[in-house]
């Protein structure tokens, strides 16, 4: 539960110009660079263990989306091929 009055420190200008952006009813090219504020959100769990199949689906991922080399830390013991590939 929340309040609108939490928005009152925004200018009309502002919320409607974001209102235009998100209902893509402008065609400005939005850019802009701003600072990073330097903190970062503390883990929440340590040393989590995942299912292999989210590896696998996590290896595939990054293989697709860059290009690099990815492998799940099984497939980087069972394999003596590079040691550039990055173990997920």
């Amino acid at each position: 539960m929340g309040s609108l009055a939490a928005y009152d420190n925004y200018e009309f200008a502002e919320l409607d110009r974001f209102r235009q952006i998100y209902l893509l009813e402008i065609e400005d090219t939005i850019s802009g660079t701003e600072f990073f504020s330097g903190e970062m959100m503390s883990p929440k769990k340590i040393d989590v263990s995942l299912p292999d199949d989210i590896y696998k689906l996590l290896v595939e991922y990054y293989n697709t989306a860059y290009d690099l080399s990815f492998v799940t830390i099984v497939e980087s013991v069972n394999s003596s091929r590079s040691n550039r590939r990055i173990i997920i």
